[in-house]
């Protein structure tokens, strides 16, 4: 760990980006202009993590030569503790401690005193829900090929030492931690009572098999899996308490309940679990039946056959989940019972807190695509007390459904409204048909079924269901007997959304909703998608909406503390590095607390503005402009234009300056270079998205010629993936530009709707209904759609020099579309170069790749825009 580093000059610093913010043009004065070498210098942040009582925050500081420093800061003091290459941090909830991993092992940081202690050679480590004790796992300073166990209180006296421990758990109550451990030939399984006058370590059983997937339930249950024959047979144990040596046992070799030989399946996508009294536990079963096989034909050849709902590939892959799927089951050991929770048709499985239903739904669900023949497929509940099921709604496709955080309820967007299943009463309720306001997202431009604007969740306790119109938050009883409008937003064009960490996971890909905390509060993002203008605002208890901070800038990365007093987020602009800001919920003041790239403001910079722009149709659109960085107001530019669906966005966010882009634009390197850049924004018309490309981005860059100090023969464009299709297509249409870069795109519509892209085993005529391509029928319905947005029907127009480029493993956007590029115009004898990088796929992941197609980007607009020498690799080999 560094020595302290003081915070001495934030009101210093807080006054001088204000009065060069206040004054941009002596901003300017006397500073310098930036160079490649440089670029090290920058740092990114990660979001920020807050102890519960807001006093302390950490986040990383990350390089692009890789090095990470976790930092620790006390909000209030402003002191930092910095620790390089710490990892997996985490605060205690009881204020008290900070732990994280090194490459020496882990520490632990007391934050009362401030002062660390060290754990060597320790790789993991968990935590009680109440953060008093921690238990790290070491490897044993004797032996270095075994591990021991450390229970640790918190302040970071040790309790016990245990040895040749491979498994530990914590149980929900903080009283007890269970370890499995292998001593010579015998494997143990064992447990501290640390809220005991003396911790000693207590084995409850001792087998020759490995004993793992400790979980713990109420009143001290505990169960786990015994592995038997070399992980072949597995064995459920059930203790209803570990202070009784009374236990239970499945066995899969001598069950009783089913007439067919079965197996225990253990993996990331199935479970073992209790109720939440105890009573039952939750794990998978599946037939033990041999290694399912391609049906027998005599060969080895991959069998395709157009009726299959999923292509041969696929469906290999998946024959262990189709035709012999993991089915959940339910036992009750006093009942004796156990009771099967889906079949081979609804298989896949989503439960809420109570466990008292579980709903099912089909495989297939999560693996069609929009080409494939969708049948509708039933979700069943089932009842886990009883195992009786019951059908809840046929799921049509792309029909969002979501079982609420208790599990009672089943939330799905139908006809264009909200509908709750209650699987206590088995009833369906329309809860939105009645509302002033609209559901279904109408700013949406694929092709296919609109989906809704969103749910958030649900309160406490399931109470309320949270839904999004246009700009507001609603919140409905589930009955929906009662509703009420949380936000005004409709009103000043504002919308109002639940804040979503971008960390947190989905559990069961989604299909569980989150449960959201009002007690104290709810946090809530504001965004103006006209100015692009954000802000937050605190929605509490009683109903009262408080704004704590709004304006011209791009705000991410919330957080606050345990009751809302401290919002920590992280505040931007295009000119200005993200800084990490503490706001007083109760003052509504924010207080810079970290800024970020200091450096930053020694160096000439560009700014951002919007451009309003109208199409053919008197629609108006927009696009966001940057300035080259070292703007003369008499001084014409070139301009590089950067095309994907809606970029406007990215007006108020800051990029550093980096060789490190990946297969994209770094607005910043071309601002430093002397160009402005434009990313306008793309609205579609259904069955022309080359042409509806071609109509938006030629107004924009139209007005940003006719109204800023732009060269129009000095014009590039740019686009990968979806935005190189663009870009090739509006290059076959128009000569407004002098040169172009296409990067990852498909050339040739027609055979793109013919391919399959491998990388997820679908056919890329998938991708065209219901989908980005945005077309509503097939290509056999209306080929002269197809040909008509399609770049190769027009290649021939195509007179400014093309650079092309793409990764020779992308199976997502097939590489060979860009040879079909590169032989068309290779015939046609245009001017052309494709880069074919090495290992790389869709996105150029290799820093040597990255740091290549960075460098030349830059040589091929410095030639066709600025006149520029061309590189020796732009030369034509002869």
């Amino acid at each position: 760990m560094k020595t302290i580093i003081p915070w001495i000059s934030i009101h210093k610093l807080v006054f001088i980006i204000s009065f060069c913010l206040a004054c941009p043009l002596w901003g300017q004065v006397n500073k310098k202009d930036l160079k490649e070498k440089d670029f090290a210098l920058w740092h990114s942040l990660t979001a920020p993590s807050i102890a519960a009582n807001g006093a302390w925050i950490s986040y990383h500081k990350i390089y692009d030569s890789g090095a990470d420093t976790l930092v620790l800061q006390n909000t209030i003091t402003k002191t930092r503790y910095l620790f390089p290459e710490g990892a997996r941090e985490q605060f205690l909830k009881d204020n008290n401690g900070f732990l994280l991993l090194d490459k020496k092992g882990l520490t632990y940081f007391n934050l009362k005193n401030d002062a660390p202690t060290h754990f060597e050679q320790v790789w993991d480590y968990k935590t009680t829900s109440n953060g008093d004790y921690f238990a790290v796992l070491r490897k044993d300073n004797a032996d270095t090929k075994k591990q021991e166990l450390l229970l640790v209180k918190s302040g970071g006296a040790v309790q016990r030492t245990i040895p040749d421990v491979y498994e530990y758990s914590f149980d929900e109550s903080n009283s007890y931690l269970a370890f499995s451990q292998k001593i010579a030939d015998t494997y143990q399984l064992g447990y501290l009572d640390f809220q005991s006058a003396t911790i000693i370590p207590k084995i409850i059983y001792s087998s020759k098999n490995p004993c793992n997937k400790l979980v713990w339930g109420a009143n001290g249950a505990l169960a786990f899996f015994e592995e038997v024959k070399e992980g072949k047979q597995k064995i459920v144990h059930w203790l209803p308490s570990v202070l009784n040596k009374e236990k239970n046992i499945f066995d899969t070799a001598k069950q009783k309940y089913f007439d067919f030989p079965i197996t225990l399946v253990d993996n990331l996508s199935t479970t073992l679990h209790f109720s939440p009294d105890a009573t039952r536990l939750f794990f998978h079963i599946k037939k033990d039946m041999e290694v399912m096989l391609p049906q027998d034909h005599g060969s080895k050849v991959q069998v395709w056959n157009s009726k299959d709902i999923l292509i041969a590939p696929v469906r290999e892959e998946s024959l262990g989940f189709f035709d012999n799927p993991p089915i959940m089951v339910v036992w009750n050991r006093e009942e004796d019972t156990l009771y099967s929770l889906g079949n081979r048709e609804s298989s896949k499985t989503a439960w809420g807190s109570e466990n008292a239903f579980v709903f099912t739904y089909s495989f297939l669900d999560d693996q069609s695509g929009s080409d494939d023949p969708w049948e509708e497929r039933p979700i069943m509940v089932y009842n886990t007390r009883t195992g009786e099921s019951k059908f809840v709604v046929s799921r049509t496709p792309y029909m969002p459904v979501q079982v609420s955080p208790t599990g009672r309820y089943l939330s799905y967007f139908d006809e264009n409204n909200w509908w709750i299943y209650d699987a206590v009463m088995d009833s369906h309720k329309n809860i939105t048909r009645n509302i002033p306001a609209t559901f279904r997202n109408s700013e949406y431009d694929y092709s296919g079924v609109a989906p809704p604007y969103g749910l958030a969740g649900w309160t406490e306790n399931d109470v309320e269901v949270l839904l999004y119109d246009r700009y507001d938050i609603w919140a409905f009883a589930p009955n929906g007997e009662k509703f009420r409008k949380l936000t005004s937003g409709n009103t000043n064009n504002i919308e109002y959304r639940v804040y979503n960490p971008k960390a947190v996971v989905d559990k069961f890909n989604g299909y569980l909703a989150k449960s959201i905390a009002m007690e104290h509060g709810l946090l809530l993002e504001m965004e103006n998608p006209t100015t692009h203008q954000m802000g937050i605002s605190l929605l509490s208890s009683n109903g009262n909406l408080q704004q704590l901070i709004y304006g011209g800038f791009y705000i991410s990365n919330l957080v606050t503390d345990a009751v809302n007093n401290t919002v920590i987020y992280t505040q931007e602009r295009y000119d200005v590095p993200p800084g990490i800001m503490a706001c007083n919920t109760k003052s509504k003041k924010s207080e810079l607390i970290f800024q970020s790239n200091p450096q930053h403001f020694n160096y000439k910079w560009g700014k951002s503005k919007l451009v309003d722009y109208k199409i053919e149709n008197g629609d108006m659109l927009q696009g966001a402009l940057f300035y080259p960085a070292n703007y003369v107001a008499n001084t014409k530019y070139p301009m590089v234009v950067y095309i994907y669906e809606k970029l406007s966005n990215k007006l108020h966010k800051y990029e550093n300056p980096s060789l490190f882009n990946g297969a994209n634009v770094n607005i910043t390197n071309l601002s430093q270079r002397g160009y402005f850049v434009f990313c306008p924004d793309i609205v579609y018309e259904l069955n022309e998205p080359g042409i509806s490309a071609l109509r938006c981005v030629t107004a924009g860059v139209e007005k940003v010629v006719e109204t800023e100090k732009v060269d129009k023969k000095r014009l590039g464009l740019f686009g990968h993936s979806f935005g190189g299709y663009e870009t090739s297509f509006i290059i076959t249409q128009t000569n407004l530009f002098a040169t172009a870069i296409s990067g990852a795109g498909y050339h040739d519509t027609p055979s793109f709707y013919l391919s399959v892209a491998w990388l997820w085993d679908k056919p890329q005529a998938g991708r065209f209904l219901n989908d980005q391509q945005r077309f509503e029928k097939t290509y056999f319905e209306t080929p002269e759609l197809y040909k008509a947005n399609s770049p190769m029907e027009f290649v021939e127009n195509i007179k400014i020099p093309l650079l092309t480029y793409t990764g020779d493993q992308d199976t997502n956007i097939n590489w060979q579309q860009s040879i079909k590029m590169y032989n068309a115009l290779r015939v046609l004898g245009k001017e052309h170069i494709m880069l074919l990088y090495p290992n790389e796929g869709h996105d150029l992941f290799s820093n040597e790749s990255q740091i290549d197609f960075t460098n030349k980007m830059w040589d091929w607009f410095d030639h066709y825009l600025k006149g520029a020498l061309k590189k020796p690799w732009m030369q034509e080999f002869k």
